[in-house]
């Protein structure tokens, strides 16, 4: 399917890297980047660029970034020159042949969120969506138009906080039964 697309598949997910499942000390998930004032969005991506190391930095002590006053990723090519100026390389929905997200610019790699009228209530609960397969490192996520309808909010939970509110007895068995947990979009 991904060649179809033009777009690679996404990496195999790494189940050989163990790591200890533990709780997160206390810190910011989300961390706010806002854009430098009067910037244009060529001089955005230069700006990108040249700060790369530092936001990919960040995004590894966070977890997460809001990036807030850019107007480079108002469309899905911008999206698409916006996080190529960080290595965050577009690939194709692990999920696309379960039919949940629309491909809205393929040569940007950029799929549409659930977006229908019959969902417009659906709250959807904490997940991830790894296939044990193929799993994008990182996700972008940008909102190109309000949802008319009410909702359309987007929640994210650092789940390492999440793992932080689980009883011992509940994290020893996990770890006791190799638990692993993946990033994926």
């Amino acid at each position: 399917l991904a060649p179809l697309l033009g777009l690679l598949p996404c990496p195999p997910t790494r189940w050989d890297a163990l790591g200890e499942l533990t709780p997160a000390a206390p810190r910011d998930f989300l961390a706010v980047v806002t854009a430098p004032p009067s910037l244009s969005p060529t001089a955005e991506r230069e700006w990108l660029e040249r700060n790369r190391e530092w936001l990919m930095d960040e995004l590894g002590e966070h977890g997460a970034l809001h990036f807030k006053g850019f107007r480079l990723p108002a469309t899905s090519a911008g999206l698409r020159d916006f996080c190529s100026a960080l290595p965050l390389v577009p690939c194709a929905d692990p999920l696309a042949s379960v039919g949940v997200r629309s491909l809205l610019s393929a040569p940007d790699g950029v799929y549409e969120a659930v977006n229908a009228e019959s969902l417009s209530k659906t709250f959807i609960g904490l997940h991830n969506d790894v296939t044990y397969k193929l799993a994008a490192p990182f996700a972008a996520f940008a909102c190109f138009q309000p949802a008319e309808l009410g909702g359309g909010d987007f929640l994210l939970a650092d789940g390492r906080a999440v793992l932080a509110t689980l009883p011992a007895g509940v994290l020893a068995t996990l770890r006791e039964r190799l638990l692993s947990v993946r990033v994926a979009s």
